[in-house]
């Protein structure tokens, strides 16, 4: 079966709309929120249900649902995640490609740095190049 084409031009620049309208708001909106988000971890609730307003907002003009409308199944429609989960979502990434050795060697070194230092409080037998990697991060970062 053939894909479905708008008919007439209204129909056709309605969905150069929504398409523009979409490009527009990941431009704008959801890469400022993405962007660095990981340092808004522990931030108050009421500063991440102002970011989480604006996120919903953008979710509305997208979708062109109205103010009343249940936010959890728009955002579910566009495969977004609440701020809050986006934070996390985004520190457990970052976790996860410096363990596997896909992040940048700064990040891997801080990760592991802090890992140290948690286990050399429990584990006194460290190896020099343990020490090492703690003193460069203490030192440079």
């Amino acid at each position: 079966m053939a894909a479905a084409w708008p008919r007439t031009r209204t129909q056709y620049l309605s969905n150069v709309r929504n398409t523009t309208t979409e490009i527009l708001v990941h431009a704008f909106v959801s890469s400022k929120l993405d962007h660095c988000n990981s340092l808004l971890y522990g931030l108050p609730d009421c500063l991440i249900k102002k970011l989480q307003h604006v996120q919903n907002a953008a979710a509305r003009l997208i979708t062109l649902s109205r103010k009343h409308q249940h936010i959890t199944t728009i955002l579910l429609n566009l495969h977004w995640l609440p701020v809050n989960y986006r934070i996390i979502f985004k520190i457990l990434l970052i976790t996860y490609k410096a363990l596997n050795d896909l992040a940048p060697v700064v990040i891997e070194l801080a990760v592991l740095a802090q890992f140290y230092k948690n286990f050399a409080k429990t584990e006194p037998t460290l190896t020099t190049f343990h020490r090492m990697v703690i003193i460069f991060m203490e030192t440079y970062i």
